[in-house]
């Protein structure tokens, strides 16, 4: 499914995110932000192919053993 394809560059992106905060604001509140970027790119895409977000964070979960 596309959607979790571009979990790839959702996550690219808020590693890259992730790594300028850290060098700005220190090292947790980069990795938090850098994760969070990531998410929220992965709700975004998952939305513009209609799938909900109670959908995607399940399949996060599932997939990553996240707590959310």
């Amino acid at each position: 499914m596309q959607c979790w394809e571009e979990l790839v560059y959702a996550r690219q992106d808020g590693v890259a995110e992730g790594l300028e905060l850290g060098k700005e604001q220190g090292i947790e509140e980069g990795i938090e932000q850098g994760i969070r970027h990531g998410i929220e790119i992965l709700l975004s895409t998952c939305s513009d192919l209609g799938i909900s977000r109670e959908t995607a964070f399940a399949k996060l979960k599932e997939n990553y053993s996240l707590q959310i």
